[in-house]
């Protein structure tokens, strides 16, 4: 018998030079089963990059948007203050304030600079954290925070004075209070396009007290401000992520608590995505299908063409573990290149659809 020489043991440098030489002498066959590899799964990352483009995108961009988030009452009810301190603990709500009755709410505000020049607002409670006001909510009960819109209508910006006239009748009297308050900021347009001043919590009840009772606006406000807070007409919440949303829409209804929400834009996003991510599953089946389907027949082909070559280095001496392992590492040469050609295709095809949806899609 004749020993097996050792430099024809199995060596993975040596397995893996003539399996690269093999490719290379094969250049044009090579190419054809790169293009027929890339061809394979150059779609399946396009669609995957799109519906993460595309999905994942208008998740961040509803994430960023807090309005989608807010939840708030549909209309006027008792809501005591225990109850805003239980929703508050709550880990899903990350900022809930209440609000009074939308007509104590509406005051009329008139610049201190051009008396000729008024405006009726509503106002709403705010406070420091307030998702939709970027720099928070007024500090002071002299303070309001003016939408784009009331503040274009009154000529104002940020630090100008107004009076806001807050009327009621007494025993068929017209009464009214006049409060100077400064101009904190104003919002951007995109927090509301209605006409609102953000002013604190005990601004808005002292308004709802001076309106209600036969009190002067002093007392309205001492009263605000030394007794403890009875029941409110309504709310807004907002919560911490977006699949926090259904689920705090589906306990206050069941509480019988009619609210407004974008649960259903929201719903509609969740069944898009898992309609997506099912039909990306089912081509990337496929897809993966052809490319091995496309993989194994190559080497199949390949392996049966070289029939004899293989025979050889087997007669030589070398053993049967590093025959197996020639055609191995040329299907993880080919599919590599493969992917890779495939991947190069996907980036360009991605550059010339963010290009088209530039023009319709706001992209950061």
């Amino acid at each position: 018998m004749t020993a097996t020489p050792s430099s024809l043991r199995i060596r993975p440098g040596l397995v893996f030079s003539l399996a690269w030489r093999a490719l290379l002498h094969d250049r044009l066959l090579t190419l054809c089963v790169l293009i027929g590899l890339s061809a394979a799964a150059g779609p399946l990352l396009t669609l995957a990059g799109l519906h993460a483009g595309l999905i994942e995108g208008m998740r961040e961009t509803l994430l960023e948007d807090p309005h989608i988030r807010e939840i708030s009452s549909a209309t006027n009810r008792s809501f005591p203050a225990p109850w805003f301190a239980q929703m508050a603990a709550q880990p899903t709500v990350v900022f809930i304030m209440p609000r009074t009755r939308a007509l104590a709410a509406s005051v009329l505000l008139q610049s201190a600079d051009a008396p000729d020049v008024t405006h009726r607002v509503e106002l709403v409670p705010s406070a420091a954290g307030d998702p939709i006001l970027p720099g928070g909510g007024p500090r002071a009960d002299t303070q309001v925070i003016l939408s784009s819109s009331a503040a274009a209508s009154l000529h104002v910006h940020p630090n100008d004075t107004l009076n806001a006239r807050i009327s009621r009748f007494v025993d068929g009297h017209r009464e009214v209070a006049v409060l100077p308050l400064t101009v904190r900021a104003v919002a951007p347009a995109a927090v509301t396009t209605q006409d609102v001043g953000f002013v604190t919590l005990d601004m808005a009840r002292g308004i709802e007290v001076f309106r209600e009772s036969p009190q002067t606006w002093d007392d309205a406000m001492r009263q605000v401000t030394t007794a403890p807070a009875g029941a409110f007409a309504g709310f807004r919440l907002y919560a911490r992520t977006l699949d926090d949303v259904p689920q705090l829409v589906q306990g206050l209804e069941g509480r019988d608590i009619g609210v407004m929400s974008h649960a259903g834009e929201i719903a509609g996003l969740e069944k898009m995505d898992h309609q997506v991510s099912l039909l990306l599953v089912m081509l990337a089946i496929l897809a993966g299908g052809g490319f091995l389907s496309t993989l194994a027949t190559s080497l199949w082909a390949n392996v049966a063409r070289k029939r004899q070559s293989l025979a050889l280095l087997r007669f030589t001496g070398m053993r049967s573990p590093a025959l197996v392992l020639f055609p191995v590492i040329q299907a993880l040469l080919m599919s590599g290149g493969g992917l890779l050609v495939a991947w190069g295709g996907a980036a360009m095809v991605a550059v010339w659809i963010n290009h088209v949806f530039a023009a319709t899609m706001a992209l950061d």
